[in-house]
C-alpha cells in the first residue's frame, strides 16, 4: 500500500443541507442529484486539479461580445452567468456564440479572474454534500487543491471543516530513505540533455527525426544496460503516445 507524507480531508459542517442541484444542461431534462451524496465518505486518491483554463475565446473578445453584448453576467466573485439573451440564443440552436462555453457558464463553472477564463472541475457539493472527503497525496502544500478549499472555506464559513495530516518528520525522512534503497539510476548519455518531464516533452518531441532519435537511445539502453532485464517489468512512459509519431513505438 503506498505511503503518503500528507492528506487532506475536508468534513462536512454540522449545518442545514446546502440548496441547490446539478442539471444536465445539454437538454431540457433536468436530472435532480440532491441529497444523494449525503450517505457517503468519499476518498480521492491524489490531488485533481480543481479548475482548467478557458482558451476558446480570448478576455477582450469575451468582455466586448458576451459582457458587453448583454450574454452573460459578470459576478462579484467572478462567475460568469448567461442572461436571458444567451438562454434564448441556446435553445434556438444559434452557433454564432461558443455553444461549450454556454454550457460550463450555465452549470455554474465558469470564472474570469484577472486577464483569464476558467473552468471549475471539481463541483463544490463534494465538500458540501458528502458525509466527509479524504484527499491521499504528497506533499499537498505544492498543490492547487488546497489554497482552492481553503478559499471555499473562507467564502462559505461553517459549512465544512477541513484539516491537514501529514507524517512527522522522522516518518517521512525513513520513508524517503526505503524508497532511495530500492531505486537503481541508471544514466543515458546521449540523452543526458533532453528533459523528459510531461511538458517538455510536448514541447521538445514535435518532429520525426527527433522521435527517431531518442527511440534510437532508448533502444541502445535496451540492448546494454536492460540486457537479460524481463521487459515486462520495465515501464516507459510517453507523452505522445497517441500523437503520430510517438517514441515509445520505436523501442
Amino acid at each position: 500500500m503506498p505511503v503518503r507524507s500528507s492528506a487532506v480531508r475536508a468534513h462536512s459542517g454540522l449545518v442545514p443541507h446546502v440548496g441547490g442541484s446539478s442539471a444536465c444542461r445539454r437538454r431540457p431534462t433536468t436530472i435532480e442529484v440532491e441529497n444523494l451524496l449525503e450517505p457517503y465518505h468519499l476518498i480521492i486518491d491524489e490531488v485533481v486539479d480543481p479548475f482548467t483554463t478557458e482558451n476558446s475565446v480570448r478576455k477582450v473578445d469575451f468582455d466586448e461580445d458576451y459582457i458587453a453584448g448583454g450574454l452573460a453576467v459578470l459576478h462579484d466573485d467572478g462567475r460568469i452567468e448567461p442572461t436571458a439573451i444567451w438562454d434564448d440564443k441556446y435553445q434556438r440552436g444559434s452557433k454564432t456564440y461558443n455553444r461549450a462555453l454556454y454550457e460550463r457558464a450555465k452549470s455554474g463553472a465558469l470564472y474570469r479572474l484577472k486577464e483569464n477564463l476558467y473552468v471549475t472541475t471539481l463541483p463544490t457539493e463534494l465538500f458540501f454534500n458528502t458525509k466527509s472527503v479524504t484527499v491521499y497525496t504528497y506533499l499537498s502544500e505544492g498543490s492547487l487543491l488546497l489554497p482552492f478549499l481553503r478559499k471555499h472555506q473562507k467564502d462559505h464559513p461553517g459549512k465544512f471543516t477541513m484539516e491537514v495530516q501529514q507524517l512527522d518528520c522522522a516518518a517521512e525522512t525513513a520513508w524517503r530513505e526505503d524508497v532511495a534503497n530500492a531505486l537503481t539510476v541508471l544514466s543515458l548519455p546521449g540523452l543526458e540533455k533532453q528533459k523528459w518531464n510531461f511538458r517538455s516533452q510536448l514541447d521538445t518531441i514535435k518532429k520525426h527525426d527527433k522521435c527517431a532519435s531518442l527511440g534510437h537511445e532508448l533502444r541502445k539502453l535496451r540492448d546494454t544496460q536492460l540486457a537479460g532485464v524481463n521487459l515486462n517489468n520495465v515501464m516507459l512512459t510517453c507523452a505522445r503516445v497517441r500523437t503520430r509519431y510517438p517514441v515509445i513505438a520505436r523501442i
